[in-house]
Formats: structure tokens, sequence, C-alpha cells
């Protein structure tokens, strides 16, 4: 049987809380606030118990979080795989970094947030951190301050400094400490500030140094006052030297560690360059030189030294004269690179002698002079490894007729004095069995377009080539039609070609991004096509229904497209 106050709960939970015309009687009002106010006081006993419970559960939350954080796996990954991993969050857009101060969102600034530990691997490992290039020329001296404090230690900075001698001492030479690579444009007075004012512990960081002189001036650089072994003496890490001017500079004063340089360019240094036996001197301590580039008077005597000893040479260019001590050395063997610039002293003998020794050539660049002594060379003149072959004012056949090149990957012909020859070069290629991916060619030489049957015959030789460009020579309608079905170049992805009408030219370029169907070998989508006009010649004016077309092409098709463009100016390949 149930109590008083058991019946007075019940009623006031159903009837009095639910229907409004239910009214308690006085004496049932009076036992009614007793039950509210022991209701009340049960519910704040249980809120306290709650808020127990919960400072229980927070607490058994937070140890999980730390259990879990102490059995991270990544936790047990060695220094050196977190760097790989590191490397996939940098961005692939950009080689290299102008913002100072950076944006902390980016990789690897937002690595060094995470943790003392993340901030140590990723400020420790240089390939990290691309290399940063800046100019006070356009930019402020603080900049270069704020990128020195920022920076890790192993960050490569870059700097160009185009100022004044006046703001050397103040802009440039208090950072140099933290410069890896170092470029000077300034006049003569820039850099006798320069050398008369920094020590040897300002080039402790220095790896590469590019000197020029940009006044023309023909005075020599001079040093009022040497250090004691020069003020280069303790730049131990530096690999690679360029020096141009017209006067004279004073290498041997400064103390430039010969012995460690792979990299040297001294054909712009005039007191080199009008002593043959200066450059061989300077040479004789470049034991380590992978790459040379100079220049040789040809009216000096050849030097007094009977040898050359340059074992770890690969890339070698050398301007208006070749010493006869250079045929005697063992510098062809290695050699993967060789440019030959206007040398006055080259003959056909001569050539023959250096590209049989030079049997590893991956790239060989030669510009003939205009009065040059090459007239031939011999028959099936082998080059197995070359890939790369540039030629400049090559007034003859006789270069395409002699070589064998059949790992040749990339052409280019540049020419102020005669056409194109498409007979040669067809029979160079179809000869050596090569599988050309590039060829390049321009002149300005002002003769009639050539035949189309022979230019015909040309493409038709390269099938595998994916970057044809050639401004000089009118590729007429029948040409293009080929083009745009895959009878010719099917493998094309930049074109760059005188047209001989808008519409064949659009034509081409339309069939060509679609893939067109049929064509005898599996087309490549074209990325790059521009229509433009040999140097001289004037073009017609696009018609409405061209520009239309172009620009569909752009936006629809997503292509780098143009149809005439200003070509005003000599082109130089970029590699």
């Amino acid at each position: 049987m149930q109590s008083s106050d058991e019946v007075l709960s019940s009623k006031l939970a159903t009837t009095a809380a639910t229907i409004n015309h239910s009214i308690l009687l006085d004496s049932e009002v009076q036992q009614a606030r007793t039950l509210l106010s022991d209701a009340e006081n049960t519910l704040s006993e249980l809120n306290e118990a709650l808020k127990v419970l919960a400072a229980r559960r927070d607490g058994q939350e937070e140890l999980i979080r730390k259990y879990r954080i102490a059995l991270a796996p990544h936790k047990r990954l060695a220094p050196e795989l977190l760097s790989e991993i590191f490397l996939h969050c940098l961005s692939t857009t950009c080689s290299y970094s102008t913002l100072i101060p950076p944006k902390k969102t980016d990789a690897p600034w937002v690595l060094g947030q995470v943790c003392a530990g993340w901030r140590a691997i990723s400020r420790a490992d240089p390939r990290l951190w691309c290399p940063t290039k800046m100019s006070i020329y356009d930019r402020p001296p603080r900049h270069l301050a704020r990128a020195c404090e920022l920076l890790p230690p192993v960050a490569k900075l870059s700097v160009t400094f185009t100022g004044p001698a006046a703001l050397v001492t103040v802009a440039l030479i208090p950072y140099l400490w933290r410069i890896q690579d170092l470029t000077l444009r300034m006049g003569i007075a820039g850099y006798d500030e320069l050398f008369q004012s920094v020590s040897p512990e300002d080039f402790v960081t220095l790896q590469s140094a590019d000197f020029c002189v940009i006044d023309g001036a023909s005075e020599d650089i001079t040093l009022r006052w040497e250090r004691p072994g020069g003020i280069f003496s303790l730049a131990s890490r530096l690999r690679q030297l360029k020096i141009e001017t017209a006067g004279g500079f004073p290498i041997s004063k400064l103390g430039i560690p010969l012995g460690k340089i792979t990299s040297l360019n001294i054909s712009g240094v005039r007191e080199l360059t009008s002593s043959t036996q200066a450059i061989f001197s300077t040479l004789r301590d470049c034991h380590w030189l992978e790459s040379l580039d100079v220049s040789f008077s040809p009216h000096d005597l050849d030097p007094i030294e009977n040898t050359l000893y340059l074992p770890r040479l690969q890339s070698l260019g050398v301007r208006n004269h070749l010493p006869s001590l250079f045929m005697k050395s063992s510098i062809w063997d290695n050699l993967s690179s060789l440019n030959l610039l206007s040398v006055l002293s080259l003959d056909s003998c001569t050539l023959s002698i250096i590209l049989r020794q030079s049997v590893n050539l991956v790239e060989l660049h030669c510009q003939c002079p205009e009065r040059g002594a090459v007239t031939s060379l011999t028959r099936d003149l082998p080059l197995p490894s070359l890939r790369k072959l540039s030629l400049k004012n090559v007034v003859d056949t006789w270069l395409f007729d002699s070589l064998i090149v059949p790992s040749l990957r990339e052409l280019l012909i540049q020419s102020t004095q005669v056409p194109l020859n498409p007979p040669a070069i067809r029979n160079l290629l179809v000869c050596s069995g090569t599988k050309l991916s590039l060829f390049w060619f321009q002149s300005t030489h002002p003769q009639k377009t050539i035949s189309p049957t022979d230019l015909r015959d040309l493409l038709d030789a390269i099938p595998t080539a994916v970057h044809f460009e050639d401004t000089h020579s009118l590729l007429d309608d029948a040409i293009l039609k080929d083009i745009s079905s895959g009878a010719l170049l099917p493998q094309l992805e930049f074109l760059r070609c005188w047209p001989e009408t808008q519409e064949a030219f659009l034509d081409t370029v339309e069939a060509r991004v679609r893939c067109a169907p049929g064509s005898p070998q599996p087309n490549r989508t074209l990325q790059q096509a521009f229509g433009v006009s040999q140097i001289g010649v004037r073009v017609p004016h696009l018609t409405s229904a061209s520009y239309l077309r172009l620009g569909k092409l752009r936006m629809r098709e997503g292509l780098v497209c143009s149809l005439y463009p200003s070509l005003a100016i000599w082109d130089e390949y970029q590699d």
C-alpha cells in the first residue's frame, strides 16, 4: 500500500503537472513543497557527483592522449626518414625563393613550428631550403640582413650586387660571411673598395663567384696594399669562378684557391687572353677543374710549358685560338662537352684530330669564324655518345657529310650566312640512324624559300621529333596538311614555323590538339604552337576568323598558341 507521500508525488507528476484546472488542496501544498525541496537537494548531489566523474573522465582522456603520443609510430622514425618525408611537403612550382620574410605557412618554415626536434631536422637538411636569390639593386639592404637572420646555415643564399661603390661597405660587406653565391656587377671603383675593405674571414662560406666590370674601362683593378696569402685565402669552399673585365684582374694577388676550383671562366680577362703563358700558369694549379672556358690570343706565342694536366676536365670552351699545347695534351679523352667559338687557327686536320680523340663527347658546339680554314673532314668520323650538336655559321656541308652520330637527340643550327640545307642534314640523320627529338634552325640569310620537296624529305627523316622550330623555311599548305594528319612529325609537341597561310596553320594546330585519328603512328597532343615569319618579311594582318579560332584554342583547349608574333631580333635557343 502506497504512502501519502508516494500518492502525492504521483499526483504532482501526472495530473497536477499536466492539467491546468487540477488544483492541490491546502493540506497538500505544504507536503508538495517538502517534496520539491528534497528533489532539489538530490539533484544538487547528483551534479556534484557528475563533476567528480567528469574530472576523472577528462583526466583519463588526457592520460590516453599522452600514452598515444608516447606510442606514436612517427616518433620512432629516424631523422633521415623524416627528412625524406619533409621533402614531399615542398612546393614543386619554384626552384628558388625571393620572399624574405617568408610565408609562415609554407614548408619548410611551418615544419619548424611543430616541435624542437622537427625544427632541428628541417634546419639541418639543405635539400629542404631552395636557394634564396636577391639583388641589392632592386631590394633595400634590410632584406639581406633579414635573410641572414632567418635562414639556417645550410640554406643557400645567392646575391647579385649591382650598386654603386658607395654602397659596398654598407649593403654588401657586412653580410659576405653568409653568402654562398656572389655575383658582382660593379665598376672598377667598387672592386677597389671591396678588395681593400674585406678580410679573408668574409669569404669562408663562398662557393661561387662571378665578377664583372660593367663600366667597360680598360684600367686594371689594383690592390693598394696586399694581405698575407690574399683575401680569398680562407675561401676553401670556392668551386666556381667567372671573371669578365676589359682590364686587368689581380688573380694571382687575391689568393684564389685554384687547386679547388671545379669551374673556371676566364675568357673575359684581358691580361690573360693576351698572354697564353699567363693562362697556362693559372691552369697549372687547377687539378680539380671540370669545366673551363678560356680565350687565347692568335697573335701570342705558345707557352714554355710542354704539358697540361687536367685529368678531371669534362667541359671545355675555347675562343679565338687553339694553342698547339692543347693538341698534345690528354684533355680530350674525358671531355663530354666541347665548345669551339670562332677559333681562327682551326683547320680541317686539327678538327679531325680533336673529334677522333673526343670519343666521349655528349655535346658539341661549334661556331665557325667568317674566314675559317675548315673546308672538309675525313669520312666516317664517329661520335657514338653525342646527343646534342649545335652549329653556328657552318658555311658548307663538310660536317654533315663526315659525322656519324647514332645517339644524336638535339640538332640546333644558327646562321647569318647560308640558308638551311635539308639534303645534307637528312643525309646525316639517315646515315647515322638517328632518332632526333629536337630540331631548331634560324637564319637571317635573305634567300628564296627552300624547295618544298627537300623540306618534306627532311621532316620525313625525323619522325621522332617532339620539338620542331624553323622560322626561315616556308611550310606550304600541303606540308602543314601532312603534319595535321600525322603523316609528318607524328610525335610533335612543340611547333614554331613560318606557315604559308593562316588557315592552314590553324587547321594543323586544331587537328593535332585533338589527336587526329587514323595517323600512321600514335600522335602526341600538341602543347605549344607558334606561327611566325622569316625575319624581314612582312606578315599579313590576322583576320577576324583567325582571332576567333586562336581564342578558342587558348581558352577551350588550353593551348599555348600565337600567330605572327613580333620577331624583330635574333632569337637564341634557350636550354
